[in-house]
């Protein structure tokens, strides 16, 4: 897909500034991430699919090279390192095959299927949205000490950038 410089410039500067204001929440506000990666030695057979729903519609994106791969994984090892509410969960297996929530308490709750045709569903009722907030927290809270420990999680995520 070829897309106009002009667009490219424009989806960058509202990338930056995402990014500045993601960056301020995670001053005073805890994000956790629950991620399922692949395992390292599959990156150079398959292409990498990652689901941007929520924030471009429902199109297949996929990395466009190993390294773009890699440079999202150092970034997440970079928000492990920099910031204190920003926890990150490492998963080889989904316990929901094909399905990213995404929940922001008094906020929201964000569902998407990824698989084919992706779908995304948005609920803002503030009962619903704190159900789903509880079972998140109520499930990362019975992750092993393992996926707690920040250096084994920077640890496992630096695997991937040499491989």
């Amino acid at each position: 897909m070829d897309i106009p410089k002009t667009d490219k410039e424009t989806a960058h500067k509202q990338f930056l500034l995402k990014q500045s204001k993601f960056y301020n929440i995670l001053q005073v506000n805890k994000y956790t991430e629950i991620i399922n990666l692949p395992e390292p030695h599959l990156l150079r057979h398959n292409n990498i699919r990652f689901n941007l729903g929520p924030f471009l519609g429902h199109n297949n994106v996929y990395y466009q090279s190993l390294d773009e791969f890699k440079e999202h994984i150092a970034n997440i090892i970079y928000l492990l390192k920099t910031f204190s509410d920003y926890q990150c969960f490492l998963q080889q297996n989904s316990l929901y095959k094909n399905v990213q929530i995404q929940v922001r308490e008094n906020a929201g709750v964000f569902f998407t299927k990824e698989s084919e045709t992706l779908f995304s569903l948005y609920l803002d009722q503030p009962t619903i949205t704190q159900v789903f907030y509880n079972f998140l927290d109520n499930m990362v809270s019975g992750f092993s000490k393992h996926q707690w420990n920040r250096r084994k999680t920077i640890a496992k995520l630096e695997q991937y950038l040499y491989v």
